[in-house]
Order: structure tokens, then C-alpha cells, then sequence
């Protein structure tokens, strides 16, 4: 109904002086707010006209406009509408606008949703350039390194407009990842013999710091406890203090030991994906030539 409103509204603020609105009239002005960067707009004039018009070649120029406004606007839920839509009066092209859908997906970093689209093209299509460039880059940002580089290996070289750069990608994805990497063995030794020398070791210096502290603060004061305790007669003594001084150093000391395996590991997965953003980023530069991925053919 809010669409019908607006449909009309804009009819008649561009055509009050007229006194019939021809199927043509609601395809010019789609047109009109697709060059006025009014693609929602756009989208909901050229979906009327797609409504209309009974011309298959209008309607499928008009709907594939439409599909662009809603992607160009990220309206990722009115667009796989207009697939399932387009798909089914035009099956032949179901594979270019899950490709075009896939692609606008990986643009926005939904790469699951996108891996979805993109494994739904038949096997031909699968196989094209522009398509293994596209999940190779959705599998490196899911940290499947190893499906990611098979996708890669399978792009044809003289084909690709990109050759350098793909060569590039391969080899820094086929060597071992070049990052400072941290040990636990190494770490958790440390934080045993002095509390927060592993979070130090793994660049956590401030957790590193307050776990020194709570610790040393709370061994002392269970090492006077036991001492004012033992100087007590032993007919005089209930170790009550020095029993709750330890439970509570203990509960300290071994949430610093798990303090050390926790930062050694977030350390990693920083340093893994600062090394991985680098490669991350020479994917969004090629991914950027769009004249290159959209307009792939798909025989339609």
C-alpha cells in the first residue's frame, strides 16, 4: 500500500497535466530517478513497469534496473524478491543474478550469504574467471585459506586481466603465514613462574600488569596470614584466615594462567589477520573493476 502511494504520488506531481498515464510514462520517470540518484524510487517505478508491460524485452531490461537500484542501495531483502521474480519469468538468466547477487553480497561483506548464491550456479558457470575470483575471496574472509587458494589455482591466466596480481595472491597464500607468532609453551611457563610474564610476552602489558599486582598483593597477604596464624599457640588456632587467603590466591594465580593461554591466543588471531588484511585488500582493489565482473555473460 506505501508503495502504491508513493507510485502515485510521484504519477501525479510529474503527469497532473495529463489526463492518461501510459506503461512508457512510469518507465521514463524509473529512468529519470535512476539519473537523479533516486534509485529506491527508481526500483519501485521500473518493478511497476515490470508489472505492466507485456514487451519481454522491456520488462526484462526494466526488472534488471530495478535489481541494480535495490543492490546499489543495499535492499538485499526487495532484491532476492526481484530474483525469484526475474527467475522465474526468465529462467535463462537465473545464473547471472545469483552471480549479480553474489557479487553485491561480497561487496557488503556478507561472505556466508554470498558463498550461498555463488555454490547455487551450475558447474559451467562455477568455472568462469570472475566466479573463482569471487569465492575465493568469500572463503579467505571465512579463513578456509586452503579452498580459497584451489579457487585461485583454477582461474585461467590468460584470461584474467589481473595476472600479477593473481600470481601475487598465490604465492602469499601458498606460504606459511609471516606473522609474530606466539607460543603457549612458551607463555604459560612464564605466567607460572611469575604471574603475567606470559600476557607480557604476548604484548598484553596492561594485563600483564594487574595480574602481577592481584597476584603478589594477594600471595603476600596469604603468606601473612599463615605466618600470624602459626605464631598463634596450636590450641589457639582455627586457620580460617589462612584457609580463605589461599582459596582466593588460587582462584587469582589460576585465572592468570588462563589469562595467558586467552592473550597468547587473541594475539595470534590479531597478528593472522593484520598479515591477512594485506591480501584481503589486493582482492578489493581487483574486485573494484566492476566493468570487469559485471559484465560477465552467462548466454542469456
Amino acid at each position: 500500500m506505501i508503495l502504491f502511494i508513493i507510485l502515485i504520488a510521484g504519477i501525479n506531481n510529474c503527469y497532473a497535466e495529463e489526463s492518461s498515464l501510459k506503461p512508457s510514462d512510469i518507465r521514463n520517470l524509473a529512468i529519470k530517478f535512476k539519473d537523479t540518484d533516486q534509485l529506491f524510487l527508481s526500483y519501485i517505478y521500473n518493478f511497476a513497469f515490470y508489472r505492466l508491460t507485456s514487451n519481454n524485452e522491456e520488462k526484462l531490461n526494466a526488472g534488471l534496473d530495478a535489481l541494480d537500484a535495490c543492490l546499489l542501495t543495499n535492499h538485499f531483502s526487495e532484491a532476492e524478491k526481484l530474483i525469484f521474480t526475474l527467475g522465474k519469468d526468465f529462467p535463462d538468466i537465473n545464473n547471472y543474478l545469483k552471480y549479480r547477487y553474489g557479487y553485491s553480497l561480497l561487496m557488503s561483506q556478507r561472505f556466508t550469504d554470498a558463498n550461498i548464491y555463488l555454490r547455487t550456479l551450475n558447474d559451467t558457470i562455477r568455472k568462469e574467471n570472475q566466479v573463482l575470483f569471487l569465492q575465493a575471496y568469500s572463503k579467505l574472509n571465512t579463513n578456509e585459506i586452503t579452498r580459497s587458494l584451489k579457487y585461485l589455482k583454477a582461474i585461467k591466466e590468460e584470461n584474467f586481466p589481473y595476472k600479477d596480481d593473481l600470481n601475487e595472491i598465490r604465492s602469499l597464500l601458498s606460504e606459511p603465514s609471516k606473522y609474530n607468532k606466539k607460543y603457549i609453551c612458551i607463555a604459560l611457563p612464564l605466567s607460572i613462574a611469575i604471574p603475567g610474564a606470559g600476557q607480557a610476552y604476548s604484548g598484553f602489558y596492561f594485563d600483564a600488569l594487574q595480574d602481577f599486582t592481584f597476584n603478589t598483593i594477594l600471595g603476600y597477604a596469604t603468606y601473612a596470614s599463615w605466618k600470624i596464624e602459626m605464631d598463634y599457640n596450636r590450641e589457639n588456632r582455627n586457620y580460617v584466615a589462612p584457609i580463605i587467603s589461599s582459596l582466593v590466591f588460587s582462584v587469582f594465580y589460576v585465572t592468570n594462567l588462563y589469562n595467558t593461554i586467552n592473550a597468547t591466543q587473541k594475539s595470534n588471531l590479531y597478528n593472522e589477520n593484520i598479515y591477512y588484511k594485506s591480501i584481503v585488500e589486493k582482492f578489493q582493489i581487483i574486485l573494484k573493476d566492476k566493468e570487469y565482473f559485471l559484465n560477465v555473460k552467462f548466454d542469456f
